[in-house]
């Protein structure tokens, strides 16, 4: 997987967390933005002994989180993508709901509504690049959803992708 791919499934992570802290709390997303910053930009610390044992293998919350020097290579573009969603985010709504007649937006598990809205957000972008927004989150939706999520945010995405007009051109 080349690198530039790899920056885009981190910052596409990144994006997640911050949105869903902003739905969780109540709080808007550029405030979400400036709480995971805080709370969660952290040096890595070591394992102590106990977790390095291969009888004892445990997942440690700070192995997940990004440090200080991920954050700044990746804190711009996050932060981009969240200020982008909370301009537009009546419109990114407009568009699910027009997409998905059946399911009411509010009725959606929260980690699809979420991964539909930042894939509609980098639709909505200057320069959307359809195939990469639909891998990007399908591969998110693997990762982090249910067992159909990812069908579910293919169908969806790829719906708002055509009453958008835009090409799935490469």
């Amino acid at each position: 997987m080349s690198e530039a791919l790899v920056r885009d499934d981190y910052r596409r992570q990144l994006t997640l967390w911050v949105l869903l802290t902003a739905e969780t709390t109540g709080i808007s997303p550029t405030q979400a933005f400036d709480q995971v910053q805080e709370a969660f930009v952290a040096e890595p610390t070591p394992a102590d002994l106990t977790e390095r044992t291969p009888f004892f293998a445990i997942e440690r919350t700070e192995d997940f989180l990004p440090s200080p020097r991920q954050w700044a290579d990746t804190r711009s573009r996050v932060h981009r993508a969240v200020v982008f969603f909370e301009q537009n985010q009546d419109r990114v709504n407009a568009s699910i709901v027009a997409a998905s007649p059946k399911w009411r937006l509010e009725r959606m598990p929260l980690i699809d509504r979420t991964i539909l809205r930042m894939g509609v957000a980098e639709l909505l972008g200057e320069k959307p690049r359809p195939r990469a927004t639909l891998n990007g989150m399908i591969e998110l939706a693997k990762q982090v959803g249910g067992e159909g999520t990812p069908a579910f945010v293919n169908g969806i995405l790829d719906q708002i992708r055509r009453n958008l007009n835009i090409p799935f051109a490469p």
